[in-house]
């Protein structure tokens, strides 16, 4: 009788659970390194066959953008409902004077699956505003 009732209790667990029910947190979802896979405007979008350059994620609210040619770009980002934000800020001199740029902009975001997310520009005007990343390992 034990054996009947636990085979229904595991059959109706396995049953009661599909891909609908798992909460991504996007917090740790975003976490790890993340290549460029297509580019473009909504659904009109470009597969990318060599990306040049990865994102990284870290806890402490640093992305790194590192380009295979160039080197690492550190930018600050947080996250709030859908809206991903992301922050550079450095410093330039015109010959004469030392001034702060900050550069700030915000994607709308939707995690397609745990390794893939799907950004949207928003608040600014882009060629393309649409971009699709698919998790690397590290």
């Amino acid at each position: 009788m034990k054996g009947k009732f636990c085979f229904t209790a595991i059959v109706l667990v396995f049953i009661g659970c599909t891909a609908e029910d798992v909460v991504i947190d996007p917090r740790e979802a975003i976490l790890g390194r993340w290549e460029i896979t297509h580019l473009g405007n909504g659904d009109q979008l470009t597969q990318i066959e060599n990306p040049i350059a990865y994102r990284e994620y870290f806890e402490d609210s640093l992305m790194r953008a590192y380009n295979y040619e160039e080197g690492t770009y550190d930018y600050e980002y947080w996250m709030n409902d859908s809206i991903l934000t992301q922050r550079m800020a450095w410093i330039a001199f015109d010959g004469v004077y030392y001034d702060t740029i900050v550069v700030t902009q915000e994607y709308l975001y939707e995690f397609l699956d745990a390794n893939t997310i799907r950004f949207n520009i928003i608040n600014m005007t882009a060629w393309n505003y649409t971009s699709i990343y698919h998790r690397i390992d590290n």
